[in-house]
């Protein structure tokens, strides 16, 4: 079983995955950690999403897709939450 919970920034998913995971004791893939990570790293992905967030900009999801399967892949529990922000072409279309 995958769990997956969507929303907007600020919506409470990070909350929600937290408390499922106590719960249910199961890892958790966050979007927005693994992006912070990569940035701290300074790794090549890293550095060009810091670029594009200093300049206000989002993140493209094939970016995000990227980190968020290859943290599946790493993660040999059948059970995972991955809480995230995404697709943020859903966000960019708002007035």
């Amino acid at each position: 079983m995958r769990v997956i919970l969507l929303g907007g920034p600020g919506a409470g998913k990070g909350t929600q995955a937290n408390y499922i995971k106590e719960r249910y004791q199961i890892p958790q893939i966050s979007t927005g950690d693994m992006l912070r990570a990569h940035v701290k790293a300074g790794t090549e992905l890293g550095v060009a999403a810091k670029k594009i967030m200093d300049a206000g900009g989002l993140v493209s999801d094939d970016i995000i897709m990227a980190w968020s399967r290859s943290a599946s892949r790493r993660t040999t529990a059948r059970t995972a939450i991955c809480s995230t922000a995404f697709p943020g072409r859903f966000r960019r279309r708002r007035p």
